[in-house]
């Protein structure tokens, strides 16, 4: 829930700069209206950004994981990987991954053989 509020402000703060920029150089900013092709191309690749910068900087720490306690590891335990991480932040692209919960597993998780783990001093 941290993280999606977190992304939600990037949004919000990312159409605002850009609209006055836009407004300052006296430019229309069509599109970025949050329903449309545009919109949906920029919300994902902040969306993959937010998701794979965090995870890929910190080893499996968003600031949501932070606050949590948690981690997100190799099924084996390991660190999590760049790839990983990276195949993490597409899988979560998906507008129905949310629902893969049902399957027991979240694909983001499943997929790249990752887990979200309690954080130790081991992690």
């Amino acid at each position: 829930m941290i993280d999606a509020v977190l992304t939600s402000g990037m949004y919000y703060a990312f159409y605002a700069i850009a609209d006055s920029v836009a407004s300052a150089l006296g430019l229309p900013l069509p599109g970025l209206k949050g329903t449309d092709l545009p919109s949906f191309a920029v919300n994902s690749v902040l969306y993959f950004l937010y998701y794979f910068i965090f995870e890929a900087v910190t080893g499996g720490i968003t600031p949501g994981k932070y606050v949590t306690g948690t981690i997100a590891v190799m099924d084996n335990g390991e660190p999590l990987t760049t790839r990983a991480a990276m195949y993490r932040s597409l899988w979560r692209l998906l507008p129905i991954e949310p629902l893969s919960i049902i399957g027991g597993s979240l694909w983001h998780d499943a997929f790249p053989g990752t887990a979200v783990v309690r954080k130790t001093p081991n992690h």
